[in-house]
C-alpha cells in the first residue's frame, strides 16, 4: 500500500556527522556530548545520543564545533525514539529566528 509522505521539508542525509549538544539539565546544571548527526531539513535536525531528552527540552547544536566555520542554531525536541543497542533517535524542531540568515534557505 502506498504511503503518503507527510514531511514539510526535504532531508538531507548526513551519514552521522559528529555535532556538538549544549542543554541545562533537570537540575539546570548545563551539559554538552559530541554526538552523530543524522540527518536535517529546512525545519528539524535528527541525531543519534547514547541518552534520552524529555520532550520539549531546548538543545543548541554546533555544526563544525571549535572551527572558523561553527555554526549553532537550536531546537526544541519533538520526538525522542528508543533504538536497538541502548541508543536514541531525538528530533529537534528548528527555532529559524535563532538560525543563521542562509539557514532558512537551504532546498
Amino acid at each position: 500500500m502506498p504511503t503518503t509522505e507527510k514531511r514539510r521539508s526535504t532531508r538531507i542525509e548526513l551519514d552521522y556527522l559528529k555535532v556538538q549538544l549544549e542543554w541545562t539539565d533537570d537540575n539546570g546544571l548545563p551539559r554538552h556530548q559530541i554526538v552523530s548527526c543524522m540527518d536535517i531539513s529546512q525545519i528539524g535536525i535528527r541525531f543519534e545520543c547514547p541518552f534520552p531528552f524529555s520532550l520539549g527540552s531546548y538543545v543548541c547544536i554546533t555544526f563544525n564545533p571549535g572551527t572558523d566555520i561553527a555554526i549553532s542554531v537550536t531546537g526544541q525536541v519533538c520526538r525522542c525514539a528508543t533504538q536497538a543497542l541502548d541508543t536514541f533517535h531525538v528530533a529537534l524542531q528548528i527555532n529559524l529566528e535563532d538560525a543563521p540568515q542562509d539557514f532558512g534557505e537551504m532546498n
